[in-house]
C-alpha cells in the first residue's frame, strides 16, 4: 500500500509534536499563513513535490518532498542571534526528522536539504526571518 501525502504530512507534523521543541508544527499549504499572522515560531509542513520512479513492470519507488518553513517575528531584525535561533531549530528539526523514521510502513527519510532564507523585505518590513529544511522521504511498493 503506498502512502499518501496527506498520511506523511500527518506523520511528519506528530514527530515534531512530540519532540518537545517548544513549537507546534501544523500542516498546512506552503506559504499558506500569512507573515502577519505570526506572533511566534511557527512551523508549517508542506508536501512540496512527488517524484515517481518505475523499477519494473510492477514495482516502483516513490520520493515525496516535505518542506518545513520555521518562521518567527524578530524582536530585533538586526539581532543575528534571533535569525540563528531560526535557522538552528529548522536544521534540528531536519536532522529528527531525518534520524527518526515516520512511522510509516515501507516509508523512510533518505535525505535532508536545508535551506535558511532571509529576505531582506520580510525582515525590515515585517521582522520575521525564515528558514527551510526539507527531507525526502522514499516509499518502496508496488
Amino acid at each position: 500500500m503506498t502512502v499518501t501525502i496527506s498520511q506523511l504530512r500527518s506523520a511528519v507534523v506528530a514527530q515534531i509534536n512530540a519532540a518537545g521543541l517548544g513549537v507546534t508544527a501544523s500542516p498546512t499549504w506552503r506559504g499558506a499563513r500569512s507573515i502577519n499572522d505570526l506572533s511566534s515560531t511557527v512551523v508549517d509542513v508542506a508536501h512540496t513535490r512527488s517524484e515517481v520512479e518505475l523499477e519494473t513492470g510492477d514495482s516502483s519507488t516513490v520520493d515525496r518532498l516535505i518542506s518545513c518553513v520555521v518562521r518567527k517575528r524578530l524582536d530585533d531584525p538586526g539581532d543575528d542571534s534571533e535569525i540563528d535561533s531560526v535557522v538552528q531549530l529548522a536544521e534540528q528539526i531536519g536532522l529528527l526528522l531525518l534520524d527518526t523514521p515516520a512511522a510509516l510502513d515501507q516509508t523512510s527519510p533518505i535525505a535532508m536539504d536545508h535551506d535558511p532564507v532571509i529576505d531582506d523585505e520580510a525582515l525590515s518590513d515585517h521582522g520575521v526571518a525564515e528558514s527551510i529544511v526539507t527531507i525526502r522521504y522514499r516509499t518502496m511498493g508496488a
